[in-house]
């Protein structure tokens, strides 16, 4: 059974839960808060904008004011806040609702096929909050009270918000969402590549240093999923922050943790960067689905969804290669095709493609290869088989065709294939099924019309050839 936070249905249960999250969350970012200045990583705001994002449902006003509640509640208990408390608060709660109406506008982020041209919205849209959200702060902040600390307060207070959605958002946006990746021992390379090259940012120092880990990082996007690649930056990002506040890389003159200005470029300059490795990732995720489904094209037939004839081809020539192992073929037509195209229409036609691939895939499951091998034409492939077997399974295809009649337009009509089986073991000429496969259909075929000249509706085995 799958654990779920919130659950749609239940209002007043999201509400509380969102209210604790909120204050938890709130109380951390406060404890984060620099000596004079503003708290280090305020991610409460980035954390609820993210669930209203992912959860449309989510986003509603009586939730809103569960958020707020948890953010006075936090000030009004831990920071000795009084009327503050009500009106400071209100700017995180303008960042949510920015973030959350304009992103939520973007259908592919719910449902987790973000385009490269979504991701770069985030970047306006998280400055537009920041800005926005900061104004009001600062505005309401009592101790700010000339123009130069308004100007400097609002550059920290933008900047950390600017800086800490960026980071987080595509972290929150895509993890957990289902991904086909396979992990190999390989995988890891490119997260110790950017483990050696945040070390050496340290070593070398400077300003220039901070984009150091930034080629590690696309490489990571390049090989490993999206949440994956986000987690990464979103770590990466963080601790480069808090390098830069140790005073462990140094910018500039020197830097101490009560000097705004210098952090203020820094959150600015990762900001700038963290986007980059989500961009390549989704683009490389956008690549791969497009060749996932341009090989579904090429290989597999688009009406019956079994192996095309190509396709069959392709999946031989990917089959380990066994000198001297047996290979059968059991090829079918279905016997006066014309006439049910003629007689009762193409759709129709259609329908009696689908049905039979239903048939052949229910009997044969996957011990076999089954393969729409053109037109009426069907082609099924065994290995490590012997005539005898083959025949036997050619005669349950035959039988499960002809016993039940096939409905068409509310008519019961009888429909039967001819089949031709042939069985080859690999021989030293060889280097790959797809030889083999080609002496193969030479002989079914001679055998299928053996078949068909006998009176259709009848097998003729691989033996016929012995």
């Amino acid at each position: 059974m799958k654990f779920r936070l919130f659950k749609e249905n239940r209002i007043i249960q999201n509400g509380m839960i969102l209210l604790v999250i909120t204050g938890l969350l709130s109380a951390f970012g406060s404890h984060l808060r620099l000596p004079m200045v503003l708290s280090l990583f305020w991610i409460v705001n980035a954390v609820i904008a993210g669930l209203f994002i992912r959860k449309p449902w989510l986003h509603t006003p009586l939730n809103y004011l569960f958020c707020y509640a948890g953010m006075v509640a936090n000030d009004l208990l831990f920071s000795g806040w009084a009327k503050e408390a009500f009106t400071i608060n209100f700017a995180n709660i303008i960042f949510i609702m920015i973030t959350a109406i304009l992103l939520n506008r973007l259908p592919s982020f719910n449902s987790g096929k973000t385009s490269i041209t979504n991701v770069m919205i985030i970047f306006p849209v998280c400055l537009l909050a920041a800005l926005v959200s900061a104004t009001w702060g600062v505005m309401a902040s009592p101790d700010v009270n000339t123009g130069l600390a308004f100007f400097s307060a609002l550059g920290a207070w933008s900047s950390e918000q600017f800086s800490t959605g960026l980071l987080l958002l595509p972290l929150i946006l895509t993890i957990g969402r289902k991904n086909n990746y396979q992990w190999r021992v390989t995988s890891v390379l490119p997260v110790i590549a950017v483990v050696v090259l945040l070390t050496a940012s340290i070593m070398l120092g400077g300003p220039g240093s901070l984009t150091l880990p930034l080629p590690g990082l696309i490489w990571c996007a390049l090989v490993l999923p999206v949440s994956v690649v986000c987690l990464i930056t979103c770590v990466i990002g963080v601790v480069e922050i808090m390098l830069i506040y140790l005073n462990i890389i140094t910018v500039g003159s020197g830097f101490m943790p009560s000097e705004v200005t210098p952090l203020i470029s820094v959150r600015l300059g990762i900001a700038a960067l963290a986007l980059t490795p989500y961009m390549v990732a989704v683009s490389m995720n956008s690549i791969r689905s497009l060749n996932r489904q341009l090989a579904i094209r090429a290989n597999y037939d688009f009406l019956t969804q079994l192996l095309s004839r190509s396709g069959l081809f392709d999946s031989l020539s990917s089959e380990p290669f066994q000198q001297k192992k047996p290979m059968g073929l059991i090829l079918l037509d279905i016997d006066f095709f014309k006439s049910i195209n003629d007689n009762f229409g193409h759709d129709e036609g259609d329908h009696v493609l689908r049905e039979m691939s239903r048939r052949l895939v229910a009997l044969l499951g996957e011990q076999c290869r089954v393969s729409r091998f053109g037109g009426e034409e069907f082609a099924i492939v065994l290995f490590n088989t012997d005539a005898a077997e083959i025949y036997q399974r050619a005669e349950s295809v035959r039988k499960v065709v002809s016993d039940e009649t096939f409905i068409i337009q509310g008519t019961e009509v009888p429909v039967s294939v001819s089949i031709g089986t042939a069985l080859e073991p690999a021989g030293s000429e060889d280097n790959n099924w797809v030889s083999v496969m080609n002496r193969l259909i030479s002989t079914a075929d001679r055998n299928l019309y053996v078949s068909k000249r006998g009176g259709r509706n009848q097998t003729s085995p691989a033996w016929l050839e012995q």
